[in-house]
């Protein structure tokens, strides 16, 4: 259910990220990233067994690693999969492999010419 939830959170960001076109100048995008990754924080990761948790950081890090991911969306999964990896440390050995691996290496992240990501990374 975990992966479910976090894919639907994800998705209310990405369509808010969209409606906007790109733009946060009204403050919408960022006041959407810091509700869903509240929620993400304290009605998911706080509340699931290790399991659970587990799946979530796995399907944070598929988000995160992702190309077609916007900035925000890729923003909010590192910063919340960044809390987790501290709480599991080596039991979440597949979302670590999908970050430094994935389509879009923690590496790559690390040399984005956009300053947030590369905070984040």
């Amino acid at each position: 259910h975990s992966e479910f939830l976090v894919a639907q959170l994800l998705g209310m960001l990405n369509g808010a990220a969209e409606g906007q076109g790109g733009s946060k100048a009204s403050g919408r995008g960022d006041f959407a990233a810091e509700a869903i990754s509240h929620a993400l924080r304290a009605g998911l990761g706080e509340r699931l067994s290790e399991r659970g948790q587990q799946a979530m950081a796995t399907s944070l890090a598929a988000h995160a690693s992702c190309r077609a991911s916007p900035e925000g969306l890729t923003l909010v999964c590192l910063s919340q999969l960044y809390l987790l990896l501290l709480q599991l440390r080596e039991v979440a050995a597949d979302a670590r492999d999908l970050l430094l691996q994935g389509e879009r290496p923690l590496l790559s992240l690390a040399a984005s010419p956009v300053r947030q990501l590369r905070l984040a990374a």
